[in-house]
């Protein structure tokens, strides 16, 4: 038996799981036998979780994890906005062409996740380049920063389209005080 009476084969599934976050793939890996069915592994993997020792020694591992790769709310934030408010043209200098990567701006650089450059010509009049610039898609950051702040309520994360719309709503009582509601409306 291990730390706060875990055996060996727990500490290793509770590190693996804390890693990764595949219950069933933490399971072998520490050792276990498989189930009769991917499913009954799953299971089985699922029932370790219930322990309360082992989920403590998890969320250890994983605020180890955390720290290690420094994933402070913050920092994972700002990336998560860097890439939600960018803007392709911040890419693009006076005359429209590709900047060079030292010249665009460290944020917009976050939201960039391809760039390249290919010589096209070499001669006296010095190198011609052709340069190409992706960013990475706006909407799921957009929508993660949504509901950080608490406004992705009824967004559909695929079309972008609200599904419910949250208002708040004065009513006059008979006895002349106010009540303020917060009242959902269906839309489409």
């Amino acid at each position: 038996m291990g730390r706060k009476g875990l055996s060996e084969r727990q500490r290793k599934f509770a590190c693996a799981y804390a890693a990764e976050g595949n219950a069933t793939r933490a399971y072998l890996e520490a050792g276990y036998k498989p189930g009769r069915t991917p499913q009954a592994t799953g299971a089985m993997a699922c029932r370790l979780l219930n322990n309360p020792d082992l989920a403590k020694l998890v969320e250890a591992e994983r605020e180890i994890n955390r720290g290690r790769l420094d994933l402070r709310t913050g920092r994972v934030l700002a990336e998560i906005s860097a890439v939600a408010f960018s803007n392709v043209f911040n890419c693009l200098d006076e005359q429209g062409h590709i900047k060079p990567p030292a010249e665009i701006h460290p944020l917009t650089q976050l939201a960039v996740s391809e760039y390249s450059e290919v010589v096209l010509s070499q001669g006296d009049e010095g190198i011609v380049l052709r340069r190409k610039v992706k960013m990475h898609p706006k909407w799921p950051a957009l929508h993660a920063v949504a509901g950080y702040v608490g406004l992705g309520k009824g967004i559909d994360p695929f079309t972008g389209r609200v599904s419910r719309a949250l208002a708040a709503v004065r009513l006059s009582m008979p006895d002349g005080t106010e009540i303020e509601r917060d009242v959902e409306r269906r839309q489409g």
